[in-house]
């Protein structure tokens, strides 16, 4: 198990081959993801995003080391859960993806947060998944610290 968020980050690194590859998928300094690895400093949402993206590992477990590491493989406008063993299919909710779009972006404005639209979209993104991966909704502290870290620039 990785304990903190070094440790899920340099298995980050390991699924995207190296440091390096992971830096340039991610699009983050090589520096900078040093001091990551290191903890000299924390990714910001923004960061840990690209990384979900480069990777394909579930913001959820980045983030808090829980729940499965891997996401979702794509099939059509389906996804098969790999928690499920056999091929569990989670087929997507459009309605509850338009709530979490309208609950992210009230959040985002009761709040004063402006990010640039890929974050706004990576952290809707993150929320989303977590509702198809769990069956409901995140809670408002859960949601508040996705957000919070994402504004944490």
């Amino acid at each position: 198990m990785s304990n903190t968020l070094s440790d899920r980050l340099r298995v980050c690194a390991r699924l995207a081959g190296s440091g390096n590859a992971l830096a340039d998928k991610a699009g983050i300094a090589r520096r900078t993801l040093e001091n990551y690895f290191s903890g000299r400093s924390e990714p910001k949402g923004a960061a840990l995003a690209s990384i979900v993206t480069a990777v394909g590992v579930s913001g959820h477990w980045l983030l808090t080391g829980e729940g499965e590491m891997l996401l979702e493989k794509s099939v059509g406008s389906q996804c098969m859960d790999p928690a499920a063993g056999s091929g569990r299919v989670i087929a997507p909710d459009f309605d509850a993806l338009e709530e979490v779009i309208a609950k992210t972006s009230a959040v985002f404005e009761a709040k004063g947060i402006r990010l640039r639209p890929e974050a706004e979209a990576k952290v809707i993104r993150l929320i989303y998944e977590y509702y198809l991966r769990h069956g409901d909704a995140m809670d408002e502290a859960t949601l508040d610290n996705v957000i919070a870290l994402a504004a944490f620039r």
